[in-house]
């Protein structure tokens, strides 16, 4: 078992204002990103079944939930339950966990973040 998990080389999904680099976990029931944000994500966006945390490693920025714009920095931690719009602008450094593995089936985006 590897015990040491490094970030990947080329990110595992790329969108316009942010891109993700997925750790391999031996738990399949757990999912970690790191996430680069240059703008935030596009889109607003539901996960069905899925709880998001979001920790905040650098920079800053706004995460807009449920309609309500909330300011973020680093040192904080963000947490999306299941069925909670949301959608996240600023340049940023995260960390994206996940509690249950993601499909694209259970991700619902709802509409386009006109911060961009």
């Amino acid at each position: 078992m590897d015990y040491i998990k490094k970030i990947p080389d080329k990110p595992t999904f790329v969108q316009k204002g942010v891109e993700g680099y997925q750790f391999k976990l031996e738990n399949k029931d757990l999912e970690i990103y790191f996430e680069k944000s240059n703008l935030g994500h596009d889109d607003f966006v539901k996960g069905q079944n899925f709880t998001h945390f979001y920790y905040i490693l650098e920079g800053e920025g706004f995460f807009t939930i449920n309609n309500i714009q909330h300011e973020v920095a680093k040192g904080m931690v963000v947490e999306i339950p299941p069925m909670t719009e949301f959608s996240f602008t600023g340049k940023m450094e995260l960390i994206l966990i996940v509690d249950r593995p993601f499909a694209p089936e259970n991700l619902e985006i709802t509409k386009r973040n006109l911060d961009f």
